[in-house]
């Protein structure tokens, strides 16, 4: 693992590190950063015999290269479910997140699974961005990709922190790599239009565990300025989670190549 990390803890605050640098903007922080910070703040805060069914963020403005600070509250604790927010401010609230916690019991297991593709191929992120949040996660691609239109699939895995000293959970890791997921299904040239994410939802099926994770995203659009991009999440062992992010387009200004 690298000492590359997205933040640095200050005291009750959190700094953005180049490696947090997103790709629209060079002062604002990419979503797979914050999403994995609020992450981090909701994890463990359920009862020792829960788990995290739902991670819901909401991406209320962007979050710029400034330091952040954060708040946590406990909506419901529940003996069969519990509720916890996350919030992260700047001046003003530009993300926040909920985490819906559920009982851990015995229950029958159905579903499709499929088998998984070997970790090889290409790197993905230097396609996606220019930026370093490739210091922080190693990808491998599968097929498709950020300058391919149409369904995508990676590996990923963290090779840095999101925080520095702190070794990311698995949890955490599934937040950071779930955002690739529009980025991978893009269908309209990134050249013309633009796809931000408003929000990411993941219905966790099981807790994910260590190691590389496999990214598995496609995307819907009836136009009207908003898409949908959906992926599958799994580990080494098979399917974990679904993850949704509601995506606006929009023509980028100036030029097109």
């Amino acid at each position: 693992m690298t000492d590359h990390a997205f933040y640095a803890r200050a005291g009750e605050r959190y700094i953005p590190l180049p490696s947090a640098i997103g790709p629209w903007h060079p002062d604002h922080q990419n979503g797979a950063a914050f999403c994995g910070l609020l992450a981090h703040l909701l994890e463990d805060q359920g009862r020792e015999d829960q788990q995290i069914a739902r991670l819901s963020c909401t991406i209320l403005g962007p979050g710029l290269m400034r330091p952040v600070t954060t708040d946590r509250h406990v909506v419901r604790a529940g003996r069969k479910m519990a509720i916890v927010t996350a919030e992260l401010r700047q001046d003003r609230p530009y993300a926040r997140a909920t985490a819906l916690y559920v009982r851990r019991q015995d229950s029958p297991a159905y579903g499709v699974r499929p088998a998984l593709p070997a970790i090889d191929g290409r790197e993905t992120l230097p396609a996606m961005t220019k930026v370093a949040i490739r210091d922080v996660v190693e990808t491998r691609l599968v097929h498709g990709g950020p300058e391919v239109p149409g369904p995508g699939a990676t590996w990923a895995r963290m090779r840095g922190r999101l925080i520095e000293g702190v070794p990311p959970s698995p949890l955490v890791q599934a937040a950071i790599i779930a955002d690739f997921g529009s980025g991978l299904a893009a269908q309209a040239p990134k050249t013309i239009w633009s796809f931000a994410n408003l929000d990411l939802d993941i219905n966790f099926l099981r807790p994910p565990r260590p190691g590389w994770h496999y990214v598995d995203a496609r995307a819907t659009s009836m136009g009207q300025g908003t898409a949908l991009a959906m992926s599958d999440l799994y580990d080494e062992q098979g399917l974990y989670a679904m993850a949704r992010q509601t995506l606006f387009i929009e023509r980028r200004s100036g030029p097109q190549n």
